[in-house]
C-alpha cells in the first residue's frame, strides 16, 4: 500500500516523474494544495488541469510554468476525507475545513467535472489511514 501524501505516493501518482515537472501549457489551470498536520509536515503539491485531464506535480517538483492560480488549504483529516471520497468539497467548505484563495473564476463551469488527477491504479493502492 502507498501512504497518502508520502514521497512514494507522489512518485506513483506522478507516474514516476515526481522529480521533474513537465511544463503546463498556456490553457492549463494549476491548483496548489496545501495540507497541514500530515505525518510528513506541511505538504504542498500542485494539480495541473489541462485538456480535460489532471496530473499531480509532487512537492519537490516545481515548474516555472506551473504557477498556481488557486490555492486550496486543508488539514490532514480533511485531505484524507476528500481524497478517499468520504467527504465532499462542498461539505468541507461549508464546515470551514477547506479554504480556497486566488482566481476562483477558474473553478466555475465544467473545468473540474470528471477530472481525477490520481491514476486509478494508484488510488487502489493508496492507504488513507
Amino acid at each position: 500500500m502507498l501512504a497518502f501524501l508520502s514521497p512514494e505516493w507522489f512518485e506513483a501518482a506522478a507516474g514516476g516523474g515526481a522529480t521533474g515537472a513537465p511544463a503546463a501549457g498556456p490553457g492549463a489551470v494549476v491548483i496548489e494544495q496545501v495540507v497541514s498536520g500530515t505525518p510528513y509536515g506541511e505538504v504542498r503539491y500542485r494539480v495541473v488541469i489541462e485538456d480535460g485531464t489532471g496530473r499531480i506535480i509532487g512537492p519537490g517538483a516545481r515548474s516555472e510554468q506551473a504557477q498556481p492560480r488557486v490555492t486550496v488549504n486543508t488539514d490532514w483529516a480533511t485531505a484524507r476525507g476528500l481524497a478517499s471520497g468520504e467527504l465532499s468539497a462542498q461539505r468541507a467548505l461549508m464546515d470551514g475545513r477547506l479554504t480556497v484563495s486566488g482566481d476562483l473564476s477558474v473553478l466555475t463551469g465544467a473545468l473540474l467535472v470528471g477530472v481525477d488527477p490520481l491514476p486509478t491504479a494508484v488510488r487502489q493502492r493508496t492507504s488513507f489511514a
